[in-house]
C-alpha cells in the first residue's frame, strides 16, 4: 500500500504486557491522505496499534518513521502526540463544561483566546453541541461525549486520526458526522 508520501511506517514493531506478545507488526505504512480499516478479533491488538500510533504507548521494539524520518521511542511519542489523534468508543472527557473540554488541545497548543473562542463556537455548532456549551462534559450521555470528542479532534486537525470503535454509542445522524469528519480530514491530507 504505497504510491503516496508516507506519512507513518512501523517495522519489528512488539509490545509485551505481563510477559505476552499483544502487538506484533513486521511491516505498516500509512501514506498521507489514506483512510485505512483495521480489522480484526477482539485481543488481536488493534487498540495497541492505535495507541501506539498516537504516541500514547511506547514500543518495546521496532522502528518508527514519521514522514521519513527515523525516530527513538520517546521522540516518536512526543511527535505523534502532537500530531496524531485517538478516539475511543468511550470518550475521555476532562473536569469541566463542554466548551472547555473542546478549547483544551487548543489551550495545549497556546492558541490565543480570541482564536480558540472563535474555532470552539465554530465546532459547538459543527457537532450540534451549541445547547450543551455550558453543561458539565462529565454529566452527558455517551453519544454527546463522543460528539464532544468528534469536535475536539475536528479542531486539533491531525494529520493522522485513529477512530477506535468511535461509532458505537452514537445514532444514525451522528454516526453520519463521524463520517463527515473523515471525509473533512481526508480532504484536508489526512489520513
Amino acid at each position: 500500500m504505497s504510491g503516496g508520501e508516507a506519512l507513518v511506517e512501523l517495522g519489528g514493531v512488539l509490545v509485551r504486557r505481563d510477559g505476552r506478545r499483544i502487538l506484533d507488526v513486521e511491516r505498516l505504512r500509512i501514506d498521507r491522505g489514506r483512510t485505512l480499516l483495521l480489522t480484526g478479533a477482539n485481543g488481536a491488538g488493534k487498540s495497541t496499534l492505535l495507541k501506539l500510533l498516537a504516541g500514547l504507548l511506547l514500543a518495546d521494539a521496532g522502528s518508527l518513521r514519521c514522514r521519513g524520518v527515523e525516530m527513538a521511542r520517546g521522540s516518536a511519542a512526543r511527535y505523534c502526540r502532537g500530531r496524531h489523534v485517538y478516539l475511543h468508543q468511550t470518550p475521555y472527557m476532562f473536569d469541566g463544561s463542554v466548551r472547555d473540554n473542546l478549547a483544551y488541545g487548543l489551550r495545549q497548543r497556546g492558541e490565543p483566546r480570541a482564536t480558540r473562542d472563535a474555532e470552539v463556537d465554530q465546532a459547538l455548532t459543527w457537532a450540534d453541541l451549541d445547547a450543551l456549551a455550558l453543561r458539565h462534559a462529565r454529566t452527558l450521555s455517551l453519544g454527546e461525549q463522543q460528539r464532544v470528542a468528534l469536535g475536539r479532534a475536528r479542531l486539533l486537525d491531525p494529520s493522522l486520526l485513529l477512530l477506535d470503535e468511535v461509532g458505537a454509542n452514537l445514532d444514525g445522524a451522528n454516526q453520519r458526522l463521524v463520517q463527515t469528519l473523515i471525509a473533512e480530514r481526508r480532504a484536508r491530507g489526512a489520513s
